[in-house]
Parts: C-alpha cells; sequence; structure tokens
C-alpha cells in the first residue's frame, strides 16, 4: 500500500525471515525511489518486520528504519498498528519531514477500503 499518486513496483519479495524485498516506488512525475530490504520476522496474518540496513545475501547498507506492521482482531474489527524504528533522531526527522504520519495513514484508509471491499 502507497499513496495513491504512487505506484509500487515489487522486483522481489520472499516473506520469510532474512530473505531480501526489492521494490521502487515511482512518483507522479516518474520520480524513482528503490526500496531494497530484508524481512526480520513474517508471522503470516499477523506481522511483519523489515529493515532497510541489510539487503541480498546478508549485505550492509546504510540504515535508515525498521518498520514494523501487525494485525489483530479487537472487538468486531481488527486493530492496524504501523510502527518505524530508526537509527538516529535524524532519520526520524526526515522522515518525519517525508510525510511519513500522513502518508502511513493514507496506506491505513486503503488498507480499510480494500479489507471492507
Amino acid at each position: 500500500m502507497v499513496p495513491q499518486a504512487v505506484a509500487r513496483r515489487v522486483r522481489r519479495q520472499r516473506t520469510s525471515p532474512g530473505r531480501p524485498q526489492r521494490g521502487q516506488d515511482v512518483g507522479p512525475e516518474g520520480e524513482i525511489h528503490p526500496h531494497n530490504g530484508m524481512y526480520l520476522a513474517y508471522d503470516e496474518g499477523r506481522r511483519f518486520v523489515s529493515t532497510d540496513a541489510i539487503q541480498g545475501d546478508f549485505e550492509p547498507q546504510g540504515p535508515f528504519m525498521i518498520g514494523i506492521w501487525e494485525i489483530e482482531p479487537e472487538g468486531d474489527g481488527t486493530r492496524y498498528t504501523a510502527r518505524a524504528r530508526h537509527w538516529t533522531e535524524a532519520d526520524s526527522k526526515r522522515h518525519e519531514e517525508m510525510g511519513f504520519a500522513e502518508g502511513w495513514g493514507t496506506c491505513a484508509d486503503q488498507l480499510k477500503a480494500l479489507c471492507e471491499a
């Protein structure tokens, strides 16, 4: 899920821990933002954790964050929780300036619409 003006291209996604993920976000003007990393945890239908600190065959790369996405039953619905953990306060601030909260809120709205369809 990405903001509507952005398209996500998944080049490789293996969901078991330690497996690489490679993709790109393509913006409305054609700008490309690579997203390469690795799953650290993957619990089908419940939680996944990924990082951009590692890519490919356990190759280190400049870390930005660890992302944690979880869903769990709650009453008559489902609780969705997304968190980002950054290596530095500067990275956290940069993510905030990129529109992190608004963008992840948009993704949550898209996920809700998909689930209710």
